[in-house]
C-alpha cells in the first residue's frame, strides 16, 4: 500500500473515531466501577441519619483543609441522570467506595453515634426515595454521594480521566497497529489479531489501570477506532486483491489470444511451405528419372527438401 493511501485511510479512521459516544461511554464507566469492587477505608467519614433540626444545628462539618471546601462542590449529573462528577471550578470524578451502605452511618436518635475524629454529614432524606440519586453503584442519598466525594478529596484519590491528547494518541496507536495487522497478515488472522488487541487493551489493561491506579481511559472511541480500522483497511485490501485478480484474468486472456495467434501463424506458414516443397520434390524425382543431373546433387537437394518438410 502506498504511504499516501495508508495515511489518508488512517486519517479517515481517526476522524470517524471522534464521533461522540457519550451514552455508551457512561455505560462502560459504570461497568468498570462495578467490576472494580468495593474499596477499603471509609472510617474517617460518618453519615448520621436524623430529621431533627436541633441535631443538625449541633453537628456541622469542619474540614481539615480549607481547600476542600472549595473543591467539595455541587453534584453534576450526566446526560443519563447518573452522578459521576462533582466540583465547582474543576469538576472531578467521584471515587465511589462501593454500593449504598459502604459509608458508615448511624441514627442520631439511637444515641450511639461515635463522632470523635469523624467528618460528619447529616442525612435528613434517607427514607425519602424521591430524594435519591443514581450513581454507578445504584441509587444513593445526596449525603452518601457527598460522603464518597469527601472521602475522595481527603484521600486525594480522585479518578484521573485521560485527557483528549492522551486519548487521541492511544486512538492513533490502535489505528496504526490494526492497519499493520491487516496489511501483513491474512484476513482471518488479522481479524483475530484486531479482536485480541481490542480485548486485551480495552477490557483488560484499561480495567487494571482503573482498578490499581484510579486512571480512567474512555474506551468507546478507542475500541471503535479498531473496528473502523478493520472495516476500512480490510475493504481496501479486498478491493486491491480483486483488482489484482481482474488484472490476472485479463493477462491470462491476452496470453491465450497471443498463443492462438502463434498457432495460427505456424499453421499458415506450415501450409504455405508445403506447396513449394512438394514442387521441388516432384522436380527432383523427374530429374532422377531423366538422369539430367548428377546423382549426388539430386540426393543433396532431396535431403534438404525432406529436412524442410520435417520442420
Amino acid at each position: 500500500m502506498k504511504t499516501s493511501a495508508f495515511l489518508i485511510r488512517a486519517l479517515i479512521c481517526f476522524l470517524l473515531s471522534l464521533i461522540p459516544a457519550k451514552e455508551f461511554e457512561n455505560r462502560i464507566y459504570s461497568a468498570r466501577m462495578t467490576l472494580r469492587g468495593v474499596q477499603a477505608g471509609a472510617n474517617g467519614v460518618l453519615i448520621i441519619e436524623t430529621t431533627s433540626q436541633e441535631a443538625a444545628q449541633k453537628l456541622h462539618l469542619e474540614l481539615p483543609d480549607s481547600n476542600l471546601s472549595q473543591m467539595l462542590g455541587p453534584l453534576i449529573p450526566d446526560s443519563d441522570g447518573m452522578v459521576r462528577k462533582a466540583g465547582n471550578t474543576s469538576p472531578h470524578l467521584i471515587n465511589y467506595l462501593g454500593p449504598p451502605g459502604t459509608i458508615p452511618r448511624c441514627k442520631w436518635e439511637s444515641g450511639d453515634c461515635a463522632i470523635q475524629n469523624k467528618l460528619v454529614l447529616i442525612d435528613d432524606s434517607a427514607d425519602d426515595p424521591a430524594a435519591r440519586l443514581r450513581t454507578p453503584w445504584g441509587e444513593m442519598s445526596r449525603a452518601e454521594i457527598l460522603a464518597n466525594d469527601l472521602h475522595t478529596l481527603i484521600q486525594r484519590r480522585p479518578i484521573y480521566e485521560a485527557s483528549w491528547v492522551e486519548r487521541s494518541l492511544l486512538t492513533l496507536a490502535m489505528i496504526f497497529l490494526g492497519a499493520l495487522y491487516i496489511i501483513h497478515y491474512p484476513v482471518l488472522i488479522s481479524a483475530i489479531a484486531v479482536s485480541g488487541t481490542g480485548i486485551v487493551m480495552v477490557i483488560v489493561l484499561f480495567q487494571i489501570a482503573f482498578h490499581l491506579f484510579d486512571i480512567y481511559i474512555p474506551s468507546a472511541n478507542i475500541g471503535g477506532s479498531l473496528l473502523l480500522t478493520y472495516l476500512v483497511f480490510t475493504g481496501y485490501r479486498l478491493a486491491f486483491q480483486e483488482n489484482l485478480q481482474w488484472r490476472s484474468v485479463k493477462q491470462a486472456q491476452y496470453l491465450k489470444e497471443l498463443d492462438q495467434m502463434k498457432t495460427n501463424f505456424l499453421s499458415l506458414v506450415s501450409h504455405d511451405l508445403k506447396t513449394p516443397l512438394a514442387k521441388i520434390q516432384a522436380q527432383v524425382e523427374r530429374m532422377k528419372r531423366e538422369q539430367s543431373a548428377p546423382a549426388d546433387l539430386l540426393e543433396s537437394i532431396e535431403n534438404s527438401n525432406n529436412e524442410l518438410k520435417h520442420y
